[in-house]
């Protein structure tokens, strides 16, 4: 149980770490978009960069899926790939793969899974969360600005 805890830990941190890096990477993207297009950032724009976005952290989440199912096969804990595959992505998400079960002994690893991605599902949700306001403080201040020459005349 206590090798089971410690290599859940090191998993949840290998995870943030991958997560936050990601996000790092994202953010860069997410600049260099709004660089590009500039004054000419339509709805259109908004909605390719939210969706593009949506779909990076989406294979964020995968790949932390994917290493912790690599982890259950490769360590023998599950006998085949597509069920340490579903039994992560059942953990990860909290939905839960109740029949599929780890060995007594390294059970607390699932739950630990769990909290990992409870966690990093709420880290990519701030992250959208900001990228909304920015884009909404964007556009208000972008016609906040068109009309300032006509407040100047009154």
């Amino acid at each position: 149980m206590v090798r089971g805890f410690i290599v859940g830990l090191m998993l949840v941190s290998l995870s943030a770490m991958i997560h936050t890096t990601g996000l790092i990477g994202v953010a860069e993207y997410v600049i260099r978009f709004r660089e590009r297009w500039g004054k000419r950032f339509t709805a259109i724009n908004y909605s390719s960069l939210l969706s593009s976005v949506f779909g990076l952290i989406t294979l964020l989440h995968l790949a932390e899926i994917f290493i912790w199912a690599a982890l259950y096969r490769l360590t023998g804990l599950l006998g085949d790939s597509e069920s340490a595959f579903y039994f992560s992505i059942g953990s990860y998400t909290t939905m839960g793969a109740t029949n599929i079960l780890l060995p007594q002994n390294w059970r607390l690893l699932g739950g630990l899974e769990s909290m990992g991605g409870m966690l990093l599902f709420g880290l990519s949700t701030a992250f959208l969360f900001a990228l909304m306001r920015l884009m909404f403080q964007s556009k208000l201040k972008a016609r906040s600005a068109s009309s300032l020459p006509y407040r100047e005349m009154e």
